[in-house]
């Protein structure tokens, strides 16, 4: 679904609902049936299913779950990435639909021959998700990792374009994702992690479901020192000594340099 929709670039103020779930001592989680999880930062996690989208931030004692603007229909299918900066600070990246025109393709319909462009959404908030920036993303990308070093200063891998909308990107933000620089092409397409500003680390997929955090990983591990303008695979990951083993490396995490 990659290469659907576009948007004038526009911010605005939005309020969120939150509403705690208790687990005990022993770590039980409770929550409805999730689909998807993964850790953003220490203590700092997220599990989703179709219909919500839950934020942990002690480790797993409690829960609550978040109405992140532009994350809308079923989370899982729209939410592309996230990343959590700070204790308090969370960025979601989202599906948010698609339009015709202005990007790729100057007409639509579909009967026509239209294309559709997508509408990337990017969430951020500072008070743990009681409140929220929203912005719409230019140029038909959509995030499919993201990696911030503070609440100010991330990267993010972008699908989509009027060019090649196969082909990353690596931009990066300095003020909180307002707005974006595009860096320049990337040599695989998966998740990243950067420990700085120059140096970062990221696994090639072979490609990326339209959920995005789920991606099929070649077990290729690339790394940068440049700030995202060279990657160089990283030969860190040994060739299986068993006749018919794989090994695959997945993307390291950082928390701090």
């Amino acid at each position: 679904n990659v290469g659907r929709g576009v948007a004038a670039p526009g911010s605005a103020a939005v309020s969120g609902k939150a509403r705690s779930v208790s687990a005990d001592a022993a770590y039980k989680t409770v929550l409805p049936s999730i689909s998807e999880m993964g850790l953003l930062a220490p203590g700092v996690g997220w599990a989703a299913n179709g219909i919500s989208f839950n934020i942990t931030r002690n480790s797993g004692r409690s829960w609550t779950e978040v109405q992140v603007p532009g994350l809308r229909g079923d989370i899982v299918a729209n939410l592309w990435a996230a990343a959590s900066p700070g204790p308090s600070d969370l960025v979601v990246a989202s599906y948010a639909g698609s339009v015709y025109g202005s990007c790729a393709h100057p007409t639509g319909p579909a009967n026509s021959h239209g294309i559709e462009l997508p509408i990337g959404k990017m969430a951020v908030s500072t008070n743990a998700g009681r409140t929220w920036r929203s912005t719409t993303l230019p140029g038909c990308v959509l995030p499919s990792s993201l990696s911030f070093l503070n609440p100010n200063v991330g990267f993010a891998v972008m699908l989509g374009g009027p060019s090649n909308p196969l082909r990353p990107a690596l931009y990066v933000t300095t003020d909180g994702a307002r707005t974006w620089r595009r860096i320049g092409p990337m040599p695989f397409n998966g998740p990243i992690d950067f420990a700085n500003s120059d140096d970062g680390w990221g696994v090639a997929a072979n490609h990326v479901e339209p959920e995005a955090l789920e991606t099929s990983l070649t077990g290729a591990l690339y790394r940068t020192t440049d700030g995202g303008r060279t990657w160089q695979p990283a030969p860190i990951c040994p060739v299986g000594s068993t006749r018919g083993t794989t090994v695959a490396c997945e993307t390291p995490h950082f928390f701090g340099d």
